[in-house]
């Protein structure tokens, strides 16, 4: 619904309310929470992988979590940068720091080195990522501005790699492999 100039409410497409929402809201700035929330949490979400990745440049022993934190960074670096271009678009505010379990997350990474910082590192890899995918899914499904969703279904892809490869190393470090071969990073 939207008010008209009188104070009236009008109906927009009632037989499909969504249609009718996504269009409304597609033209202007205004945003709906669903929109506004996923944009804050990849937000943030983003500011964490760059950060973490960082992190695994640093503490990481094999080589192809090194590798998959380069990319990690990469690719959420373009990710973020695009959202916040989006943000300043629609004059949504984009948190700058990193929420609680991300911070818990940082300070359980920066007490370990080597394998089990491997381990560790690439297990919250694979969390993340996958809740990121379902995000990313229900703004695809739910979502109701058209430049929001635009920015779901270009990164979905990207997530989705990442996904996989963080999943063949965290087989590899299961299987005490160490992930050192760079055989699934190649498979890119």
């Amino acid at each position: 619904m939207w008010f008209g100039g009188t104070g009236t409410a009008v109906a927009q497409n009632a037989a499909t309310p969504n249609a009718g929402m996504r269009a409304a809201a597609g033209t202007g700035n205004r945003l709906g929470r669903m929109d506004r929330t996923f944009m804050q949490t990849i937000a943030e979400g983003n500011r964490a992988e760059i950060r973490l990745g960082r992190l695994a440049l640093q503490r990481a022993s094999s080589p192809a979590v090194k590798n998959v934190a380069k990319m990690i960074i990469t690719g959420h670096t373009q990710a973020q940068q695009s959202l916040q271009a989006l943000a300043e678009q629609k004059d949504v505010r984009l948190p700058q720091s990193l929420n609680r379990r991300h911070r818990t997350q940082e300070a359980q990474l920066r007490r370990l080195s080597g394998a089990a910082f491997d381990r560790a590192y690439i297990t919250g890899q694979v969390v993340d990522h996958r809740r990121t995918v379902a995000l990313f899914q229900r703004e695809l499904d739910n979502g109701t501005d058209s430049n929001v969703r635009d920015y779901a279904q270009r990164f979905l892809s990207d997530v989705q790699n990442h996904t996989k490869m963080l999943e063949q190393i965290y087989a590899q470090l299961q299987a005490g492999r160490g992930g050192g071969t760079q055989g699934a990073m190649n498979r890119h």
